[in-house]
């Protein structure tokens, strides 16, 4: 195990108060490694995503979080969040937590503008993230008016266009239909 892996766990644990979420987890993901996890509801998934995000601990006051997520290269624990979300892309398990422009186009620009981009590149990271997730057709949208599938490709299409690179996908396919 290294920390110059793409993710690296050690004893990770994570509790909510008295109710332990995850216990002693270790993994590690090199660069070009998929890993799919699957468990029934409650065992800890979405805990572990928001570890390898770097919620847990710095954005979820009411977690405590023993061991060690490294990131990159980088250690979650010290790590300025807005550095941690550079490296990765988090999308939750239900999209909306995670949407909040009018537009589905201001929605995945906001990202890359916030990253202090230029206009010409917030538009090129638009469109491809748009063309990745088939969404060209929704770019113009209300995000209001979108079904629960179409606002899981927009939130990856959001995530996709922030350039990570790592992704972690809580449920990615729950809301997408067959095609999708």
């Amino acid at each position: 195990m290294s920390h110059r892996s793409a993710l690296w766990a050690q004893g990770l644990s994570v509790w909510y108060g008295p109710r332990a979420a995850l216990q002693d987890v270790s993994l590690t993901l090199e660069w070009g490694e998929f890993l799919f996890l699957t468990g029934p509801s409650g065992c800890g998934k979405s805990t572990l995503c928001r570890c390898l995000g770097g919620l847990i601990p710095q954005g979820h006051p009411a977690a405590t979080m023993q061991g060690s997520v490294w990131v990159d290269g980088q250690d979650t624990r010290t790590t300025p969040l807005r550095e941690v979300v550079r490296r990765v892309g988090l999308v939750f398990q239900n999209p909306s937590t995670q949407l909040f422009n009018m537009t589905v186009r201001e929605e995945v620009a906001f990202g890359p503008r916030n990253l202090g981009l230029s206009a010409l590149e917030v538009a090129r990271r638009v469109a491809e993230a748009a063309e990745a997730l088939r969404i060209g057709h929704l770019l113009e949208r209300r995000l209001d008016t979108l079904s629960g599938g179409e606002k899981q490709r927009v939130a990856m299409a959001s995530v996709l266009a922030m350039g990570p690179r790592i992704l972690v996908l809580d449920e990615p396919t729950a809301s997408l239909d067959v095609p999708g």
